[in-house]
């Protein structure tokens, strides 16, 4: 895209869900270029531990099938369910899920700037190495009231306060993997996602 000066000011690779790595360029009062933002590439590595986890992408990945993500799926893999608020159906709420069976699919990709639930049935675990690049712009939230699964998009510990900036919220829980339980969240860690009730949108 453009600004008023006709200066190129976003410049995307495809115009498909890449659109968060879209390179930016800013230029000053007398139209020369003062900053360039070019998505960087990353490689981050997730474990999942036996039983539920929760987590996110922490990084978009040039081929976001889960069929590439999680190639193990068949055999370490139950599941992987997102939340969705406005979803409501009357056997798994507000859950939509990916099994590995077209026919009962929700979804079949996992997106940047989305939480998900994973069942491990690896005993031993298993760890996920992920590739792919960092946004050079974040994707905008409006979160109904309620709870949501939001995920962690960023590589560094942060304060809870960094999560929910701009949302009214009540509550913040983690999800330990290891004892299998929900906690009050005191941080947020890359590659998780977190359990965030909303008072109002």
């Amino acid at each position: 895209s453009y600004d008023a000066n006709g200066n190129l000011i976003k410049k995307s690779p495809t115009a498909s869900s890449l659109e968060p790595t879209a390179q930016l360029l800013s230029y000053d009062a007398e139209n020369r270029l003062v900053e360039s933002k070019t998505a960087q590439e990353e490689t981050v590595t997730i474990r999942l531990e036996p039983g539920w986890n929760v987590f996110s992408l922490p990084v978009i990945p040039a081929d976001n099938r889960i069929t590439t993500l999680v190639p193990t799926f068949a055999q370490d893999v139950e599941s992987i369910g997102h939340f969705n608020a406005a979803h409501n159906d009357p056997y798994v709420g507000h859950y939509q899920f990916y099994v590995g069976q077209a026919k009962f699919d929700d979804f079949t990709t996992l997106e940047y700037g989305q939480g998900y639930q994973l069942y491990c049935t690896n005993p031993n675990g298993v760890t996920l190495t992920l590739k792919g690049k960092l946004p050079t712009q974040q994707p905008s939230t409006t979160l109904l009231p309620g709870w949501h699964l939001l995920p962690a998009v960023t590589l560094e510990s942060k304060p809870v306060s960094w999560l929910t900036q701009g949302l009214d919220t009540v509550d913040v829980r983690t999800f330990d993997a290891a004892t299998q339980t929900l906690t009050p969240a005191t941080t947020v860690e890359a590659g998780r996602a977190y359990f965030v009730k909303q008072s109002r949108p």
